[in-house]
């Protein structure tokens, strides 16, 4: 493995972790930023409202997160992504090739 291989992957372990760490984040910094902006307007809340309006939030992310997976966003996103890698063409190409003489070899039999 090259120093240019063990940073891909460190990278994409830390990206990986700040982006899932950071779903968390930003539910607790919502939470606190809206807690302030009533306090600040003077309407008081109580502590115990927050857990509710989380549950809230949390049903809402999961309800999203359903709606995503049943229009197969990340298979689509990732076929886009795909197509514009040329090895992952340059892939299909050969597999295409290898399926056509297959298909051909079949045929003489």
């Amino acid at each position: 493995m090259t120093f240019a291989d063990f940073l891909i992957h460190q990278q994409f372990r830390f990206e990986m972790g700040t982006g899932k760490i950071g779903y968390y984040v930003s539910l607790l910094s919502l939470g606190i930023a809206i807690t302030t902006l009533l306090t600040v307007k003077g309407i008081f809340v109580p502590l115990w409202a927050i857990v509710p309006l989380a549950i809230v939030m949390v049903i809402g992310i999961v309800i999203f997160g359903y709606y995503l997976e049943r229009k197969d966003v990340i298979a689509r996103l990732n076929t886009h992504m795909n197509m514009a890698n040329p090895q992952f063409l340059e892939l299909l190409e050969s597999v295409d090739r290898i399926e056509k003489k297959i298909d051909t070899l079949e045929k003489l039999k």
